[in-house]
Parts: C-alpha cells; sequence; structure tokens
C-alpha cells in the first residue's frame, strides 16, 4: 500500500499521471485496480472475492466501472473517476452510481439487491447505501487519501 500511495503522491505532484491514456482509465489500471488486488479482490471468478469490470447482471444494460462480487453474487457497484476529478461528489457523479444501483435493485433478474456503492478517484473513497425499505440512500464518511499523508 505505501508503494501505491507514493505513486498517487508522486502523481499528484506532476499535476497529471505520467502515461498518456483517458484520465479515468488510467487511475483504473494504475491506481484503482492495484488497491483493489492489495485489499484482496482478484479478476478470477474462480475465487470467492472477485471484481469483474463489466457487468450486466440480466439487465439490458451493462455496468462499465467495477462489480464487486462475492461468491458470484454482486456485493457492490465501484464507479472510478479521474485522479484529478475535483467535484467527485457532484450531482452527475453521485446519481450515475445511485441511479444505476436504484434500475439494478429494480429490474434485475436473479431477484439479489445490491444496496452497496463506492465513488472514488483514489485519493478520496465516498462509500453509499440504499436503504432497501424506504429506497433513501446514505453517504458514509469519506476517506480521503489526500488529507494524509499529503
Amino acid at each position: 500500500m505505501p508503494e501505491l500511495i507514493e505513486k498517487c503522491k508522486e502523481y499528484l505532484e506532476q499535476g497529471h499521471l505520467l502515461i498518456e491514456g483517458k484520465p479515468e482509465t488510467l487511475t483504473r489500471q494504475f491506481l484503482v485496480e492495484p488497491l483493489l488486488e492489495i485489499l484482496g479482490w482478484s479478476t478470477d471468478p474462480a475465487t470467492a472475492y472477485y471484481y469483474v469490470r463489466e457487468f450486466s447482471g440480466g439487465m439490458d444494460r451493462k455496468w462499465e466501472d467495477y462489480v464487486l462480487l462475492v461468491e458470484n453474487r454482486p456485493l457492490a457497484f465501484l464507479e472510478t473517476k479521474p485522479l484529478f476529478d475535483v467535484k467527485l461528489l457532484s450531482a452527475d457523479n453521485v446519481n450515475e452510481l445511485l441511479n444505476y444501483m436504484k434500475e439494478f435493485n429494480r429490474k434485475n433478474r436473479g431477484g439479489h439487491r445490491v444496496d452497496w456503492g463506492i465513488l472514488t478517484n483514489f485519493k478520496e473513497l465516498h462509500v453509499f447505501y440504499i436503504s432497501g425499505k424506504n429506497r433513501s440512500s446514505h453517504v458514509f464518511s469519506p476517506i480521503m487519501l489526500r488529507k494524509r499523508p499529503f
């Protein structure tokens, strides 16, 4: 984890990622995916805890960021934004995540609810919960890597 934080710090000091490409894709590839692996998530569906990049869950539309699965059942949707996104909690970003979660819970054919969502640009991480009873959403205290150790 310290190496990953150092890499993020270096990107922030440079003012850009050191590789050419789409900022959101690079954030996923060089920061978020390594973090998921450090936390024990795999890309191998043969393991109990794994993640996938595209997921439909029996719906017509696909989720394009990450879905965290436990024993082949979706646990949480993870929406990533570019490292330098300064308005991570904008209405557009939050609604994109929450609307997909609500739509999935209404339309998925498997009958399994996904009540947890994560919105991150790596330096900030916000966890959301949608209550099944009244369908309201709650945001938990964010984890903000930019406060410390940078």
